[in-house]
């Protein structure tokens, strides 16, 4: 086996997180003693999720969470999460990891409301299908 060849590996995951393997290739044909430093791989399971856009109407008043909401600010609305819980957003390709911020959304079917700012980074527009990620909790 070269060094340089790749590996594509599929599982389904029955729960979403940010999860370490370790991942051991082992040839049918031979006995070898299982290595103990195979590398560990840090890997994000995101589950789907639907997102809402927030904000232009609501520039300069403060969110559930003390928050003034600004074009500016990074954030995500969710109704049980706590405050200043990090959650990572995924979105085409791109991850942002931004805090609860507010209380919401209020449309039915959708789960998160995301700033301008956020939804910006994420090149999203409008409401459509997000990945998400609890990262930590609030202190």
């Amino acid at each position: 086996m070269r060094s340089n060849e790749r590996f594509l590996i599929r599982w389904r995951a029955d729960l979403g997180g940010r999860l370490s393997l370790r991942v051991v290739i082992e040839r049918r044909n031979r006995r070898a003693a299982r290595p103990t430093n195979a590398p560990v791989a840090l890997v994000n399971v995101y589950r789907p999720s639907r997102a809402t856009l927030f904000g232009p109407g609501l520039y300069g008043n403060k969110t559930a969470c003390g928050r003034v909401l600004t074009p500016f600010l990074h954030g995500v609305a969710h109704k049980n999460l706590k405050c200043g819980t990090l959650v990572a957003i995924l979105h085409q390709g791109r991850e942002v990891v931004v805090p609860v911020v507010d209380r919401g959304p209020y449309h039915a079917g959708y789960s998160w409301d995301l700033t301008q700012a956020t939804a910006d980074a994420l090149a999203f527009t409008g409401a459509g299908a997000i990945g998400y990620v609890r990262v930590k909790s609030a202190p």
